[in-house]
């Protein structure tokens, strides 16, 4: 059994880091001068741009599960995760299909950022932030560890939340 596997299909820098057992899924696209940790799942379609860091266990561009007594009514088709350049994504952070982090955002360690959420560039996305789906956060804005934001909620630019704020 390989310790890496790219597919194919997958457009991967040459000069592009990738530890241990990692997993990229077809149609990907990963820039120049990125470092992607161990154990690392990238999913299908993902974009990530130019000297970002992808740590161990960090899951890519996942697809929303629909549970049997679920709210959600359709499986709907998402654009691709979109990574901007000069993003560091922590230790097994997930971040959600159909989600853009705009250029040098931060995502700490078991952060969760589900699907079509909007980041805007320079944010700090604290340890264990929990941001449900449809959500944009402006730019400049430091969310503290263990913050949860709810569905449909904007944040401005230049925001400070502080920690486990609910």
């Amino acid at each position: 059994m390989s310790e890496r596997y790219v597919d194919p299909s997958a457009s991967v820098a040459s000069d592009v880091e990738l530890g241990w057992n990692v997993y990229i899924e077809r149609n990907v696209v990963i820039g120049e001068g990125t470092r992607i940790g161990n154990n690392v799942i990238v999913h299908a379609g993902t974009r990530i741009g130019k000297n970002c860091v992808i740590s161990d266990g960090a899951i890519l561009g996942k697809s929303p599960l629909k549970a049997v007594l679920s709210t959600m009514t359709e499986i709907k088709e998402f654009s691709p995760l979109v990574v901007g350049n000069g993003v560091t994504i922590g230790a097994n952070a997930i971040i959600y299909v159909g989600t853009i982090l705009e250029d040098q955002v931060f995502v700490g360690d078991l952060a969760s950022i589900r699907e079509e959420v909007t980041v805007g560039k320079k944010t700090v996305i604290g340890r264990t932030v929990v941001v449900e789906n449809k959500v944009k956060i402006g730019s400049f804005v430091k969310i503290e560890a263990g913050v949860f934001v709810p569905q449909l909620t904007t944040i401005e630019d230049h925001c400070f939340i502080a920690p486990y704020v609910v």
